[in-house]
Formats: C-alpha cells, structure tokens, sequence
C-alpha cells in the first residue's frame, strides 16, 4: 500500500509540474509579422458655404498587415503577461462622391497605423496559447481630391483584441490575431513569431 501511494504521489507531482510548465514555453522577447483582411471605416464631414455640412460613412475592405514587437513573462502557472507594440499597413482606398450629380470625389487613402497594447494570455498546453489584448493606437489616413485637396489625418483611440498562438518550432509559433481600433480599423491576421 505505501509503494502504490508514493507512485500515485510521484505521478501527481509530475503532472503538476508539466502544468506548471506550460506557459515557460511562451515568454521572452518576441517579434512578427502578420497578413489579413483588414476594414477600415471612414466618417467624413464635409462643409460648404450656403448648404449645410453633410457628414459621409464608408467602410472599405483590402489586404493589410502588421509588424510587432513584444515581451512576455509568466505570472503563474499557466498564464502570462505582456506589451506589445506595432506597425499596421495596407486596406483599401475609398473614394466618396461629395457633390450630387457631380464627379467631385474625396479619396481616402489609409497611411500607416500603431498600436500599444498589453496582452495576458492562458496557455491550454504547452503549444497552445489564447489571449486577448487592450490598448492605445491610430490610424493616419491621407485626403485627395477635392480643389487640389492634399491633407491628411490621424485617429487616435483605444484598442481591444485577443487570438491565439500555436508553437509549431522551439522557439516558432503561428498566430491568429484579431484587433479593433475603435471607430477605425478592423483586423483578422495570421502570422509567424520568433521569440528569444
């Protein structure tokens, strides 16, 4: 009876540690790129002398990514947390015909975006992680088209999001990554990450 109760211990013991161990397998510096579809929605006010300000919406679909760069540390035995930080590109250009009748046309043409955004994460196994985001970020659009019009314009808000990640090397992974920008940018990524 003690040799059966000192083995059911030790596997006890054993199985504790490789749940503890779980989320090692996801701290350090990290860096990656993402591609995906990427929404951008538009809000523009138009203002005219003698007519009332008339206010456009939009919203336009195209292929985007991302490049970031982050840090994890394990807070228990299973969980992390994190910062990260990253660059946003690409979406689709949206024109907006201002003028009934005319062919007098805004285009807006989306510029580069950022975000900052902490991360805590649950790793299930020792391969697979979920987790979910919150943040600071923007989005900077340029303006074209309107009397030789050439401007441009940054919204700035906050950020949610969440995915997961799945190791597919030692020290590789493939993420699947979903982000917000508030009133701005909506993204479904999938990307490789390399940690250190």
């Amino acid at each position: 009876m003690l040799k059966l109760a000192l083995l059911c211990g030790a596997i006890a013991l054993s199985s504790a540690a490789s749940a503890q161990d779980a989320a090692d397998n996801f701290v350090g510096p990290v860096i990656g790129i993402e591609v995906g579809l990427v929404q951008h929605l538009y809000s523009v006010t138009v203002s005219r002398t003698g007519s009332p300000d008339q206010t456009f919406g939009r919203k336009s679909y195209g292929v985007g990514g991302t490049a970031f760069a982050g840090y994890d540390v394990k807070i228990g035995s299973n969980v992390i947390l994190g910062a990260e930080a990253a660059l946003h590109a690409g979406g689709k250009t949206s024109s907006i015909l201002i003028v009934p009748n005319t062919f007098t046309t805004l285009r807006i043409n989306p510029k580069l975006g950022y975000s900052l955004t902490g991360r805590i994460g649950y790793a299930t196994s020792d391969k697979f992680l979920l987790f979910g985001r919150a943040g600071y970020g923007g989005q900077k659009y340029g303006l074209s088209g309107v009397n030789n019009l050439r401007s441009s314009e940054t919204n700035n808000s906050f950020v949610l999001g969440g995915g997961a990640e799945y190791r597919i090397g030692r020290k590789v992974a493939a993420r699947l990554d979903l982000r917000h920008l508030d009133a701005s940018r909506n993204e479904v990524l999938i990307g490789i990450l390399t940690r250190f």
